[in-house]
Parts: structure tokens; sequence; C-alpha cells
């Protein structure tokens, strides 16, 4: 998805270098006090949308910047470039999906009067995925409108940025042709500069989350196109001090296990009422969650966690005679916590 603080505006640092024997006498200033400024890690979750009434909240996009203000001091206009893989701004292990839109720089404005800063996105071509999970080239064109309020870092809490999107999509006359209807998607926005959760800043996890998978590889019948973000079923996250549990999809909790790139675990071989022709339990299920890891806080302060996830569903007996075929799904996870969704 192509939204303001998240896909456009340029922007640049420069610095000198010191000879060897000329030890510096000044430090850097530090980011984030006055205004928004350095590397950020931006995540939209969904709320509602036009064409789906009853669409489940929280559907997710993650976005990493490099947000340069355009003055010396204060707040200002700040320019904004990508901070993520290859150039982008997707963070590393994401797949970009097949036409969307070009990482374009942006520049975002601050509005004095409402202490606000505001972007629209110039309208732009991207792709759709209808119903039948098809990739339409430059089926949409698209443009973003947010607002946010930045919270400057003080009194031992991160800075942060607030705020919501609203997306407004039409169908080009190709789009329309191939099943891909307008709608108007709007959310939440919540930023947090990159790297502040690292290490001992990390918040309790314990909660319930709306996981997104943005879609990296799938196997088997229906396969989902890769790039596609699709929404899964609400997961827990239970424990206390660090020893944490996650459940989601068909299993049983999984355990989490700690490393420095974040907390790990596959759950229990699970036999499920995953039906495939006339039987009932035609599979044995794992999940594998890998380095789930919080990357920025919501307005109450609840962390939002990306890592990678892989779901196994291998055919019993019953289910090879019935036809069932192996399936994996596997991707990019986000996992927004519901309490910030409204």
């Amino acid at each position: 998805m192509c939204t303001a603080l998240a896909v456009s505006c340029g922007g640049s640092s420069g610095g000198g270098t010191a000879s060897d024997d000329t030890p510096s006498t000044t430090s850097a200033p530090e980011l984030n006090v006055e205004r928004p400024e350095g590397p950020w890690t931006y995540i939209t979750a969904q709320t509602a949308r036009s064409d789906i009434p009853d669409a489940a909240k929280g559907l997710a996009g993650e976005r990493r910047l490099k947000v340069t203000p355009v003055c010396g001091s204060g707040p200002c206009d700040l320019e904004v470039t990508p901070n993520g893989a290859d150039g982008s701004y997707l963070p590393e292990g994401a797949t970009k999906k097949e036409g969307s839109s070009p990482s374009e720089p942006y520049t975002v404005v601050w509005n004095q009067a409402s202490s606000t800063y505001t972007s629209t996105s110039e309208p732009s071509t991207t792709s759709c995925t209808n119903a039948e999970y098809k990739v339409i080239p430059d089926a949409y064109t698209n443009s973003t409108t947010t607002t946010l309020t930045f919270t400057p870092a003080g009194n031992g809490q991160l800075a942060s940025l607030t705020g919501t999107y609203v997306w407004t999509i039409t169908s080009t006359p190709e789009g329309e042709a191939q099943g891909c209807t307008p709608f108007v998607d709007s959310g939440t926005i919540v930023a947090t500069p990159t790297g502040a959760l690292d290490g001992d800043a990390t918040p309790e996890l314990v909660g319930e989350y709306a996981p997104t998978l943005i879609v990296e590889k799938e196997e088997g019948v229906g396969a989902i196109t890769p790039g596609f973000r699709h929404q899964l079923k609400n997961a827990t996250i239970g424990g206390t001090d660090g020893d944490y549990t996650i459940s989601l999809h068909f299993n049983a909790a999984t355990s989490l296990t700690r490393s420095d790139a974040g907390w790990s675990g596959t759950s229990p071989e699970t036999t499920v009422g995953q039906s495939c022709g006339e039987v009932g339990e035609g599979f044995t299920t794992t999940e594998t969650f890998t380095d789930l890891q919080p990357v920025a806080l919501t307005a109450n302060g609840d962390p939002v966690l990306t890592g990678k996830y892989r779901l196994f569903l291998n055919p019993t007996e019953a289910g090879v005679v019935a036809g069932c075929s192996l399936t994996t799904r596997e991707g990019y996870l986000i996992l927004v916590p519901t309490s910030a969704l409204g």
C-alpha cells in the first residue's frame, strides 16, 4: 500500500570526515526531541474499508523510512526517503508485490495551526489482486492522505508518530474489467524510531494481536500470489517474565524461545479439522514463528511485532486417499495489538 509517511518523500544526511589526529569537540544533536528525524519504522493498520463494511480490522503494512527536516531547528516540513531493503520502503524479509508502486521520495508538510504533519501523495498506478488471486497490472490509480502528530522523546518515553491515513483507490478500465472494484481504505498509523525497542528496551508482549502475513511463498491448492497481504485470525501471546507462548491458526500454544534476533518457536504437530473432500481431519499441521520482535509502539504503549511465519499442512493417510495435497504458507508476519484498532 502506498501511504504518505510510508512511501513518499526524500531526504539525505551529510557528514564531515575528521583527520585521524583531530578529535571531535562537538557531539551529534539528539534526534527526535524537537521534530521527527532519522530512521523510523512506520506501521499502518486498516480499521475500515468502504466496499467491505464488515471487514475485520487490522490488515497491516510496514515501511522503513528516513526522515530529514528541511530546516535547521524546530518543526518544519520533512523529506522522506526509503530506508528499507534494496532501496525500498519494505523491511528486510518482506516480499514486494508484483506491480506495486515504485519507492519514490516525498515531502510531509508541517501545519503550525494544528501542530500536525500532513501529506497527500500524487496519484500513481498500482496492481490489483482480484478474487481469483490473479495479479492485474495497472488496475488501480491510488492516492493517500495522512495526518500525523509527533510526540518528542523525553521523561523516559520514546519519540512517536501517531495518526490516520485515507487511501483512495480508483479502478482503471483494465482493472474494472478484471473485477478490481474501487474502494476507500482508512486506518491508524503508529511509528517509532527504528531500533529504539532493541535489547533492554523490549516491552511486555502479552496480549491479543491482529496478524497480517505478507506472503513470500505458498504451495498447494489455491496458492496466494507473493507479496499479497493476507489477514489471519487473531493471535494471543501469553506468559510472564519473558517466558511467552503464542496461539494462532489451528494449533495449541507454541512456546517461544528468545535469542538476540527475537522470539522463535515451532508448535507441536496437531491433527486439524481442515476438510479435504469428505475428510473432516485431512491434515496434520505445524506452524513456526521466527525472530518475532517489537518494532513500534501504539499510542497505548503496546508493541507491534514482526517476524517470519511458516504454516505446514501435511495430509493424513485418510487425507491422501481423499486427494488432499501438501500445503505450505510462509512469509513476513506483522502483529498489531487489537487494542489499537478501536
